[in-house]
């Protein structure tokens, strides 16, 4: 996550520490056991790719990534997404990407 131009996550209780958020909102998702608040935070990267990276995609523990959840987040993040799970990594040469996985993963188009 920390490669990509810019990232995105979210924490049920923000970390303090140096720096500023570029964004940060609370959005509300929608579980098997009901609706959860977390903080979304968006943050700059290194820069080294232009798309941004949800991890833990449908991973139960991390309800936020799931499904409708993991198209809201990405709709919040100024950059194409790749929500990828434990079993999935992008590989980037020479600006070309590519998608290695035995797993789940969905690609979200930057935002208009």
């Amino acid at each position: 996550m920390a490669v990509n131009a810019v990232f995105g996550e979210t924490e049920s209780n923000p970390r303090a520490g140096s720096g500023t958020p570029l964004t940060m909102e609370n959005v509300v998702f929608t579980t098997g056991e009901g609706e959860i608040t977390k903080a979304l935070l968006t943050g700059k990267g290194a820069g080294l790719t232009d798309f941004a990276v949800i991890p833990h995609y449908n991973n139960p523990g991390f309800p936020e990534a799931c499904g409708l959840n993991a198209e809201k987040w990405a709709a919040k993040i100024p950059a194409a997404v790749y929500a990828i799970d434990e079993q999935t990594a992008i590989k980037v040469v020479a600006g070309k990407v590519e998608v290695v996985s035995e797993g789940e993963w969905k690609f979200f188009s930057k935002p208009a």
